[in-house]
Formats: structure tokens, C-alpha cells, sequence
């Protein structure tokens, strides 16, 4: 089974942390990611689910194949170190597993142009 992983930093604000939940609620819901069969955020501090407690989750459904995303702007320590850290530890754990880490989210192709668009239209808050 195929796993889609969105980990986000988590937040003291717990609507910060929703809106993760809820934007990862919403891609299961879109065709286009129908070759995921599960879905799951998490986080690396501040909130929950951890990582660890993410991959453990869907391990007891039956994945075996994930595929995470840094839903980071910058790649900093995080991207660089916490996060593969994280994932090297399940890998030498069930090295029967399969991961595929995704470019953090700031450093995706498209992400300019969305800035673009957010400030050639400003939306005032």
C-alpha cells in the first residue's frame, strides 16, 4: 500500500496544525492523487502525530510504500537533517519499506509562479 506523508514543523497554535490536517484531508480527496490508498501529517515538534508516530500508524494499515513531503518553504535543518534523519531510522528498521522523499515544498517547480500570483492580486486579510 502506497502512503502519502505531508510533515509540516507543528505549531503551539493548534489551527496551524489543522490546516495541515485538513489540506492532507483534502488531497485524498482529489483524483489526481488516486494512486495513494492512505494519507497521514505529521509533524516534527509542537504537535501530533510525530513522525514516528505517522509512519508507525500506517505501517499497522499496511503500507509499505511512502512517499513524504516536506511542506517546508526553505531547506534548512529540518529538510536537510531532521527529516531524513527520521526516515533513516524506519529504513534501517524495516528496510523491507519503501521511501521517497519529495523536494521540500518551497523548492518546488511552480512555487514562483504561485507568489506571483498571490502578489499580483493581493487579498487583503
Amino acid at each position: 500500500m502506497k502512503a502519502l506523508v505531508v510533515i509540516a514543523h507543528g505549531s503551539r497554535n493548534a489551527l496551524a496544525n489543522e490546516e495541515l490536517k485538513n489540506m492532507v484531508a483534502q488531497l485524498s480527496k482529489q483524483p489526481e492523487n488516486s494512486h495513494f490508498e492512505l494519507f497521514q501529517a505529521g509533524f516534527l515538534e509542537l504537535a501530533t502525530p510525530s513522525i514516528a508516530d505517522s509512519f508507525d500508524q500506517l505501517i499497522a494499515q499496511g503500507a509499505t510504500e511512502f512517499v513524504v513531503l516536506p511542506y517546508f518553504l526553505n531547506s534548512g535543518v529540518h529538510v536537510q537533517k531532521d527529516i531524513p534523519n527520521a526516515i533513516n531510522q524506519y529504513r534501517e528498521r524495516f528496510p523491507e519499506l519503501n521511501f521517497t522523499v519529495l523536494t521540500h515544498f518551497g523548492g518546488a517547480q511552480g512555487i514562483l509562479s504561485l507568489v506571483t500570483e498571490l502578489v499580483a492580486e493581493p487579498q487583503l486579510s
